[in-house]
C-alpha cells in the first residue's frame, strides 16, 4: 500500500525531468587517426586534451555556463549552500608540533576559525592551560 504514493511521486518526475532536458554544447570534431601496430583508432576529440585552445576554452566556457544556469532553477540552493556553510564552518585545529616537551617549552599549533582562511598560531605553555592565539588572516 505504502509503494503506491511512491510509484506515481516516480512517474511524475520522469515528466518533470522530461521537460527540463539540457542541451549540451557540441564539441568539434577533428579528424585525428592514430595507427596502434597496425590498426587505425579514430580520435576526434584529441583537440580537446589541451585546455589553452581557443576551441576547447569556448567549449568549457559553454559546458560552465549551462552547468550554473541548470544549478541556478533550483529554488533550495541557497537554504542548502546556507546550511552547508554554517555546518562547515567550526573552528579547527590540524597537528600541532612539540618542541622540547622535557625542558617546559610550550605546545604549538595553528587554529583555523573559518572557511574564509583565518587562521591563528596558538602557544599553550607548559604549565598553563590557557591557549595564547594570534589572529592571522
Amino acid at each position: 500500500m505504502r509503494t503506491a504514493p511512491l510509484l506515481a511521486l516516480a512517474a511524475l518526475s520522469g515528466f518533470v525531468f522530461a521537460q527540463t532536458a539540457l542541451v549540451y554544447p557540441r564539441p568539434k570534431r577533428g579528424l585525428q587517426v592514430d595507427d596502434y601496430h597496425g590498426r587505425k583508432i579514430a580520435d576526434p576529440f584529441r583537440e580537446l586534451e589541451d585546455p589553452n585552445t581557443r576551441a576547447t576554452r569556448a567549449w568549457i566556457d559553454a559546458e560552465v555556463k549551462l552547468t550554473e544556469d541548470w544549478l541556478a532553477r533550483i529554488p533550495q540552493r541557497n537554504a542548502v549552500r546556507t546550511r552547508l556553510t554554517r555546518l562547515y564552518d567550526y573552528e579547527r585545529y590540524p597537528a600541532g608540533t612539540l618542541t622540547n616537551f622535557s625542558r617546559g617549552f610550550p605546545w604549538e599549533y595553528t587554529a583555523a576559525f573559518s572557511a574564509a582562511s583565518t587562521t591563528s598560531s596558538c602557544v599553550t605553555a607548559a604549565c598553563k592551560t590557557r591557549p595564547c592565539c594570534t589572529r592571522q588572516t
